[in-house]
């Protein structure tokens, strides 16, 4: 996997609009699951990421499982009210996986 264009991409996105979504390997159609939790997220101060600390997030955690399925996303969101931005993993998912993950308003 390419991670510095993986990186690159989603920073310029998160530049743009403050959030991202970045497909990693395909564009499956469905419905997006958040995959992360809090130890497994990068957290960093201000709206500003940097495409070398996300590149070392995904290099430091590569092996993990989330990482690893064809419908892979990696997410971004500014939070204003504590003026720091997250990356973490996600995937698209069908209806009924969904359901089962526990995700409400599918």
């Amino acid at each position: 996997m390419d991670w510095k264009k993986i990186s690159n991409k989603l920073v310029d996105a998160h530049s743009e609009k403050e959030s991202a979504v970045i497909a990693l390997n395909s564009e499956s159609i469905g419905i997006l699951v958040n995959l992360s939790s809090d130890n497994f997220c990068l957290e960093v101060e201000g709206k500003e990421l940097q495409s070398k600390k996300v590149r070392k997030f995904l290099w430091e955690n590569r092996k993990k499982r989330a990482l690893q399925r064809k419908n892979a996303v990696l997410w971004s969101a500014y939070i204003e009210e504590e003026d720091k931005s997250y990356v973490g993993v996600g995937a698209v998912t069908s209806k009924e996986a969904a359901e089962r993950m526990g995700v409400t308003n599918v």
